[in-house]
């Protein structure tokens, strides 16, 4: 799908491929443009795996806070620099994790190429999808941090009060923040905020004590795969909400490593924190279940300085962009300015009302569409049979929601029904897309019954939304 979107939008880029079978693997780096559609190699580079830092396996002790130091060759960075002096490219620089690319989705690139690239650069996804469905008016964002007795301290209470003034300043007329953390200082937020005039208003701290029912996960170090939501966290978060759906869910917290998997760490409940010894982890396959069950299309992993492992976050980050339709952003506090500035610049790009250019960061990793970046015009709504859903997605928007001037939160109902169709309708893609390979007749005849039963479920949801009076 990546290569698609790139056709789609001719985009420019750098394209990175691991190749195995050798005694060393090797990463390949490959500055691409594309235009009129047809992607060509300016020029390429190879570096062995060893010589970048990367190792055929990590090391569990080697994991943990910064982990590993990646290394791009002084040379292959001045060179790279040449060649973009010589295109005279002004805007966005994409790049392109080709499949399988192990374990590089976890490379800081942002920073890595923050001197070879002068450009601001976003990782281009392998999901095909339309833009969301959302109110232009506001933004509704949960904001979770969680500070268990068994990893390092950091800076709970100051961290959330900063990234919720920057969420405050995004330039939309309505903003709601909703703060889940622990109980130690749920009370002093609450203080800060009323101290500001804005607790009930813009910004509503939850009491953990209505988390006291849910059951305490057991200690365990495997990071599970679950078929519902386990986390005392996520379900109170969930509850918490009453039906309200959130544009963002934003997490900041400790990192867990462990084989190829990576975890958010957490208390064990937002009541009871004790365990000195293990944190409780959540996988990614519990928070994608949640992120679509609140309705939210973008998602943020937030790093704090003196993550216990920051490699694990940013494997969290990377498997959630590789699955979801919507921009997941990863932020390395430890590389922001104390103001937190680059995350306040990243906020600005996405939940601008009107389209703007990214700004150059290095602590900012975002994988998002490139309809999110100004002077980016889609050229084809159709290539190689990949079907999208943007006349749909514009129509069910317009017959469903209604009014898009107004400030009324989309019940949760509704969005989650849109997170939905589009993770299927992204299947459905990535089976089209071997069928093509493969010219398997009657898997195609199977999508085509997959996508017709979509568009009944968006019909019918319409016509629901459409008699309840919701508007958007």
């Amino acid at each position: 799908m990546a290569m698609l979107i790139k056709k789609a939008y001719n985009l420019a880029g750098l394209k990175v491929s691991l190749v195995t079978g050798g005694s060393d693997a090797t990463i390949r780096l490959e500055f691409e443009v594309t235009e009129s559609h047809n992607p060509y190699t300016i020029r390429s580079w190879e570096v062995e795996a060893s010589q970048f830092g990367l190792p055929p396996r990590f090391d569990p002790d080697k994991v943990l806070y910064q982990g590993y130091q990646f290394r791009l060759p002084q040379q292959i960075q001045q060179e790279l620099r040449e060649e973009l002096n010589k295109l005279d490219h002004p805007g966005t620089i994409w790049l392109h994790l080709v499949k399988p690319y192990g374990y590089l989705g976890i490379v800081p690139w942002e920073e890595l190429l923050i001197e070879a690239v002068p450009h601001p650069i976003l990782r281009l996804p392998d999901v095909w999808c339309d833009p969301p469905t959302e109110i232009p008016s506001t933004l509704d964002v949960a904001l979770c941090a969680s500070e268990p007795v068994a990893d390092t301290p950091f800076n709970v209470e100051q961290n959330l009060i900063g990234i919720t003034e920057h969420l405050l300043k995004v330039p939309r007329s309505h903003v709601r923040v909703d703060i889940f953390t622990d109980l130690r200082y749920a009370g002093r937020l609450e203080s800060y905020w009323a101290g500001q005039g804005e607790l009930n208003t813009r910004v509503f701290v939850h009491d953990p004590a209505s988390a006291a029912s849910y059951a305490i996960p057991r200690k365990s170090l495997e990071i599970r795969s679950v078929p519902e939501i386990e986390s005392p966290w996520l379900l109170w978060m969930r509850e918490a909400l009453q039906g309200r759906s959130v544009d963002l869910v934003h997490f900041q917290g400790h990192g867990y490593f462990s084989g190829t998997k990576g975890a958010l760490g957490f208390a064990e409940s937002p009541m009871l924190n004790q365990d000195a010894s293990w944190c409780r982890f959540v996988g990614s396959d519990e928070l994608n279940l949640f992120l679509r069950q609140v309705g939210a299309w973008s998602v943020a992993i937030d790093s704090p300085i003196g993550n216990y492992s920051e490699m694990g976050l940013r494997a969290v980050a990377d498997d959630l962009a590789q699955r979801r339709p919507g921009p997941t952003l990863h932020h390395e506090s430890r590389l922001d300015r104390t103001d937190l500035f680059e995350l306040n610049q990243a906020f600005l790009f996405l939940f601008n009302r009107e389209l703007i250019h990214p700004a150059i960061t290095r602590s900012i990793a975002l994988c998002c569409q490139p309809f999110r970046v100004a002077g980016y015009k889609q050229q084809a709504l159709e290539l190689e049979g990949i079907r999208t859903l943007e006349s749909e997605s514009l129509a069910f928007r317009a017959t469903a929601l209604g009014d898009p001037s107004s400030e009324e939160n989309v019940p949760a109902w509704i969005a989650a029904t849109q997170r939905y169709v589009e993770q299927k309708q992204f299947e459905v893609n990535q089976v089209r897309k071997t069928t093509a390979a493969r010219r398997l007749a009657r898997t195609s005849a199977q999508t085509a019954g997959v996508e017709r039963g979509l568009d009944e479920i968006k019909q019918a949801i319409a016509l629901m939304a459409q008699k309840s009076r919701v508007k958007l």
